[in-house]
C-alpha cells in the first residue's frame, strides 16, 4: 500500500484547500493505475472541515503515523513547501525507522504521466 504524504496545514483556508484538491488528483491517480493507495489528507481534510476540527500535524499525528506504519512505500508529494512541513518531515522521519520506501513525487510529473502535460 503507498501512503501519500504531503503537505497541508496552512493558515490560509484557500491554501488547505487547494493542497486537498491536488493530493486527491494524485491518489486518484494511484488508484485508477492499479495502486492501493491512501492519503491522510484526502480522508482527513473533509472531516476537519465540517465538524471544524483542527488542521495542523499534531492533532492529526497519531492518526497519520499508525496509517503510514501499514504501508509498503510512501509517496511524498512535493507541492509549495513540501521541505518545510511539519507533517511531511515527521512522516519521512517514520517512514525511514520503519524502512519504509521513501519516492519523491512531483506535481508536474504526475501531471505528465496522467494527462500528457
Amino acid at each position: 500500500m503507498i501512503y501519500v504524504a504531503s503537505p497541508y496545514s496552512h493558515p490560509d483556508r484557500n491554501v488547505r484547500h487547494t493542497r486537498y484538491v491536488q493530493a486527491q488528483q494524485y491518489t486518484e491517480y494511484l488508484i485508477n493505475s492499479g495502486e492501493v493507495a491512501f492519503s491522510p489528507i484526502a480522508h482527513s481534510h473533509p472531516i476537519a472541515a465540517f465538524f471544524e476540527m483542527p488542521t495542523d500535524f499534531e492533532f492529526w499525528q497519531k492518526q497519520c503515523l499508525a496509517l503510514l506504519s501499514v504501508c509498503d512505500t510512501m509517496h511524498v508529494l512535493m507541492l509549495d513547501d513540501w521541505d518545510i512541513s511539519k507533517g511531511v518531515k515527521a512522516e519521512e522521519e517514520s517512514a525511514e525507522s520503519q524502512g519504509i520506501e521513501i519516492w519523491y513525487v512531483s506535481a508536474d510529473d504526475y501531471r505528465r504521466a496522467k494527462w500528457g502535460e
